[in-house]
């Protein structure tokens, strides 16, 4: 059974629930929506805990840059931004790429493209081992634990990595 991965997109162009099954598969993600208001998006994101944010970079309080900086601070708990923006820029770009944005799209984007970017981000190594709910990592470490091999064996965080590394491909 695979993992679902929850997405809550926040961004000015609306989504319809019925029709995500057409661009997206539903037996990989969940998917929720909220309209791009900063502080409904961050109680929202406290409360869902999303693998993937889809944020507007434009909203009233905070722009999406700023809400990544938000939600940082919050302690054990790093999702993935792609960030969209109706006026683009290559220093904008720059800029929420050296802050941590996965992906900064230009708007108006196909639900293709969006779907693609989702796929590329759960689908790279590097999203595994700093996915938000850690659970590969407790797996992981759990089995080791099963096997009598304990945490402060010299190895022990190379032979971990390995395995993870073996699970993410």
């Amino acid at each position: 059974m695979r993992r679902k991965f929850r997405i809550l997109i926040c961004d000015n162009k609306r989504f319809w629930e019925n029709a995500w099954n057409s661009w997206v598969d539903l037996s990989r993600f969940e998917i929720q929506e909220i309209i791009p208001e900063a502080f409904a998006i961050f109680d929202k994101i406290c409360e869902y805990r999303p693998h993937i944010v889809v944020v507007s970079e434009n909203m009233k309080y905070i722009s999406g840059i700023g809400m990544m900086k938000a939600v940082s601070a919050i302690p054990n708990y790093h999702p993935e931004f792609i960030i969209t923006d109706s006026d683009p820029t290559t220093e904008k770009k720059l800029f929420a790429e050296e802050h941590g944005a996965a992906f900064y799209l230009c708007r108006p984007y196909s639900n293709s493209t969006l779907n693609e970017r989702l796929m590329e981000i759960v689908t790279s190594s590097h999203y595994y081992l700093n996915c938000p709910t850690k659970s590969r990592e407790q797996l992981v470490a759990e089995t080791l634990h099963a096997f009598n091999i304990p945490a402060n064996l010299k190895g022990y965080r190379y032979l971990r990595y390995a395995i993870l590394l073996a699970l993410a491909g």
